[in-house]
């Protein structure tokens, strides 16, 4: 508390504790304590300094006055953090602000009892340039006879989820993982708006998240290692049915950009499980299917850009946030080559279809 020259000169006692490295005066005026207190910054809680407090048993208040003055004296400077290094802010904005999206996709979050495996779209309207009116398979057993003419604009969709059902430790857990996709001939009134397939993929996953100390490759850091057990089927029988099982291996690496916009590729090599060749229902599936896929996903700007490879096909897809509209995209798909659905694994098509899906993040 400060006081003007005048109260000062009034004082009716004027008293100074010593031991003190730095001066604290106090003012008795009409046996009220005003203390002044005039101290270097370098003022120190020394034990005579104490001493001194200690003396001033006559005023309680002016002993009290002594002890405040003696801790505000002795408050720690503020410590200020450090600057983070330019390498640490490096590494941060690499990771972007939202962490990895592969690590996104496979926390096992046990809050969540499904969460999105591949992409779940609603395709309204597909044109297929190329309709496959007689399915074949080296196999005579498979050979399916021509019925009608399909018609080459349908509807396809595709429902896909995972679920985390257990932790082996902080890295590894095992998963049960879902995805459908059917061709709905839902413009062909005259068949009674047939399915004309649905494929479907239960699959059994062993999945290792890496932690953020692995080293980069080609730029992109590894963030998932999945070994899986995979069935896939049509689920029609003789002479429609196709199916295969297959065991791969798929790892994930990503790139975070410091815009935010995320790159992760996805590489999974398989092998098939041999069948009995009397009962294969597609024996040359691999000649067309190939020995592994690619994916390549891109997230910027609330769009999604996907590119999936194999050794004779490929599909593009991109979905865009639709303005005012929450938790749907507008997705937009193109397929070229072989296997966009088992029945047709060995005939070529070309498919363009635009609908809505799931955000996939």
């Amino acid at each position: 508390m400060n006081y003007t020259a005048h109260e000062w000169t009034h004082c009716e006692k004027k008293f100074t504790i010593p031991g003190v490295s730095g001066v604290v005066e106090f003012c008795v005026k009409r046996s009220l304590l005003f203390p002044v207190l005039m101290f270097h910054a370098g003022l120190s809680l020394a034990e005579d300094g104490l001493q001194g407090c200690l003396e001033l048993k006559a005023s309680p208040e002016a002993r009290l006055a002594c002890y405040d003055a003696l801790a505000r004296a002795n408050r720690p400077p503020a410590v200020k953090s450090a600057p983070e290094s330019p390498a640490a802010q490096k590494v941060v904005a690499a990771q972007g602000s939202d962490g990895f999206a592969l690590d996104r996709l496979w926390s096992a979050d046990r809050d969540k009892v499904f969460s999105n495996y591949r992409e779940n779209y609603l395709l309204f309207f597909t044109k297929t340039f190329q309709p496959n009116n007689a399915p074949t398979s080296p196999n005579p057993l498979n050979r399916v006879p021509y019925s009608y003419a399909l018609d080459n604009k349908e509807a396809k969709f595709q429902v896909s989820f995972k679920s985390d059902v257990y932790d082996v430790n902080a890295s590894d857990s095992l998963w049960l993982a879902y995805t459908q996709q059917s061709f709905w001939q839902v413009y062909d009134a005259a068949h009674s708006r047939p399915f004309q397939e649905s494929n479907y993929e239960p699959e059994f996953i062993y999945s290792h998240r890496f932690d953020e100390r692995q080293s980069p490759i080609f730029g992109m850091t590894p963030r998932i290692l999945n070994f899986g057990l995979l069935h896939q089927s049509n689920g029609q029988s003789l002479p429609r049915s196709r199916s295969w099982n297959r065991v791969y291996a798929e790892t994930g690496l990503e790139k975070d950009y410091e815009d935010g916009s995320k790159l992760a590729l996805l590489v999974r090599p398989w092998m098939r499980i041999r069948e009995n060749p009397s009962n294969d229902d597609n024996p040359d599936i691999t000649h067309y299917l190939g020995y592994g896929d690619v994916v390549m996903r891109y997230w910027s700007g609330g769009s999604m850009y996907s590119a999936r490879v194999m050794i004779r096909s490929l599909q593009l897809d991109w979905a865009f946030r639709i303005p005012g509209l929450k938790g749907l995209d507008l997705h937009v798909q193109y397929f070229t080559g072989y296997g966009e659905s088992m029945i047709d694994y060995n005939q070529r098509h070309d498919t363009l279809g635009i609908g809505i899906s799931l955000p996939y993040e």
